[in-house]
């Protein structure tokens, strides 16, 4: 059974997806609607209790201090690089090129593709959480967001990364 919540952030609304006691999906847009079905219903499970008091702590500029049971969705390859995401520490930043290297070493490949890597970036099923946004260019450009470069500047900003540079 699948179970879904909604949240309410200072980035806008937040939609929570939950599949046997693990966190699947979190979407961060009011353009997403997840209807009620048999398969998938409105709940406020004890997982999205602790989901939102992670959201909670997190939008209070405060590291969560504990992690949830997630659900990775995807190919092998996005999981890798989801798992990568998820060493980024609260507050610092990854490059494109130092997400693929490591990527690299990990699969003892010598060549991969930046672009394939963005792109899987951008498929991030669990933003936030995975933290996707603390991804950056190698010249420091903060880059694109699947949910705008605002949203990604918020964030960074929230986690103090801008009084760093």
């Amino acid at each position: 059974m699948d179970y879904f919540t909604y949240y309410d952030s200072p980035i806008g609304k937040i939609i929570l997806l939950e599949r046997d006691g693990k966190l699947t999906k979190l979407l961060l847009s009011d353009e997403f609607k997840v209807p009620a079905s048999d398969d998938c219903l409105q709940r406020d499970t004890d997982l999205f209790k602790e989901c939102k008091k992670w959201l909670d702590i997190y939008f209070s500029k405060k590291i969560p201090g504990f992690n949830l049971p997630l659900q990775i969705d995807g190919t092998e390859f996005q999981k890798d690089i989801y798992n990568i995401l998820l060493t980024i520490p609260y507050g610092e930043t990854m490059t494109y090129k130092e997400v693929t290297n490591a990527l690299k070493q990990k699969r003892n490949i010598k060549n991969m593709s930046y672009q394939a890597v963005g792109t899987a970036i951008g498929k991030n099923p669990i933003p936030l959480i995975i933290p996707c946004h603390r991804v950056i260019k190698t010249n420091h450009d903060i880059g694109d967001y699947y949910y705008g470069r605002d949203i990604k500047k918020y964030l960074l900003d929230l986690e103090g990364y801008f009084d760093k540079v």
